[in-house]
């Protein structure tokens, strides 16, 4: 693929960046044609980490993500996972115990509902989740990008969890859960 537009640019370097680690052939060849930029990531960083290294900024910031936000908010959320912080106040800790102790009763499947604006999370957590998880034949079963059911159709082996940015699933997602009063407990991304 690069070389078919490399050609449609008439081998103009200033179209392409790059995004690789230090020493990759891909540097190599981004220094060789003269590319606009070549960001170099931190290869000390492993890949299911990688989305606030440049592998994942860099293209936030091309799409029009708020990069400065996005990182303000992992900024917190480094400070409330910080070992000084009481387990139950700790947002990692929590969600893993919850994920934990749903899996010990039963409920191995993990349901991403998402607004659409951040529905590509999904595919994203997923893999975090298949990585993370799945060790000595245990784990979660991410189910990402499935319509939003009715209650009597889903069956007591799921937990779900709601990426909620815009609130275009609200009304589904209150459908499924029985006795939650209008928007109770939904919390934006």
């Amino acid at each position: 693929m690069f070389n078919y537009f490399w050609e449609q640019t008439g081998g103009d370097g200033s179209h392409f960046i790059a995004i690789t680690d230090p020493g990759t052939t891909l540097e190599a060849l981004a220094n060789a044609r003269g590319f606009r930029k070549t960001f170099l990531a931190d290869p000390t960083v492993g890949g299911r980490f990688s989305a606030l290294t440049h592998f994942g900024l860099v293209p936030a910031a091309l799409i029009g993500f708020n990069v400065e936000h996005l990182l303000q908010r992992a900024r917190w959320m480094m400070r409330q996972s910080a070992a000084d912080i009481s387990g139950a106040r700790n947002p990692g800790l929590v969600l893993g115990a919850v994920l934990g102790q749903a899996a010990v009763e039963g409920r191995d499947k993990l349901t991403i509902l998402a607004d659409p604006p951040v529905a590509s999370l999904g595919a994203w957590l997923d893999q975090l989740v298949d990585e993370s998880s799945g060790k000595q034949g245990k784990g979660l079963i991410v189910v990402d990008g499935e319509p939003v059911a009715e209650p009597e159709r889903y069956r007591a082996d799921r937990i779900f969890v709601y990426l909620r940015q815009d609130g275009s699933l609200d009304t589904q997602v209150e459908k499924t859960t029985p006795g939650r009063s209008s928007g109770a407990g939904l919390r934006d991304f």
